[in-house]
């Protein structure tokens, strides 16, 4: 399930549209019967938790992870040259110490057309980077191998929650 879920969704996951809320919505049921959750009116266990608890990332998670790995094989000259000119730190860019250069911050370009829009994977790789960063201030991820990246990422999302949260509505 996973493997179908994720394929290329790096490339047709970047929008949020109604088609990816449903898809949301199919592994949120996925995930609920895979678990064996239960599911009716008097108890209701939040997806959250049976994520968490499975130690399977959303979706969306996976796809914010994988533009944050995409920023940094390129910056870290792991891609082809088709890809060199798509990031630029925010320290090479300007030489004005500010926060998002001294942080490690990606320069993002103003850009308001289709192609190069707000949408498209490098400004969703930029700002997901980004807010990385500003989340993680301490962490240079230039310094940090992809799979070590990686697992920091994943890490927060799929730390368990000690205590499970289940709504009683009897």
């Amino acid at each position: 399930l996973s493997s179908h879920l994720t394929y290329v969704c790096q490339t047709w996951g970047q929008r949020v549209s109604s088609s990816l809320n449903k898809i949301k919505k199919q592994q949120d049921n996925a995930m609920r019967i895979i678990s064996f959750a239960k599911y009716n009116a008097r108890v209701y266990v939040r997806a959250d938790v049976i994520y968490k608890q499975n130690k399977v990332l959303k979706l969306a998670d996976h796809i914010f992870m994988l533009n944050c790995l995409f920023a940094h094989q390129q910056l870290t000259n792991k891609l082809p040259e088709a890809f060199t000119k798509y990031f630029t730190l925010r320290k090479d860019f300007h030489s004005y110490n500010t926060r998002g250069s001294v942080h490690g911050e990606i320069f993002a370009p103003a850009r308001k057309t289709c192609k190069f829009g707000d949408n498209s994977i490098t400004q969703k790789s930029i700002k997901d980077c980004n807010l990385f960063l500003s989340l993680h201030p301490k962490v240079d991820p230039m310094k940090m191998s992809l799979k070590e990246l990686k697992t920091y990422i994943k890490h927060p999302l799929l730390v368990v929650i000690s205590k499970i949260i289940i709504v009683n509505f009897a």
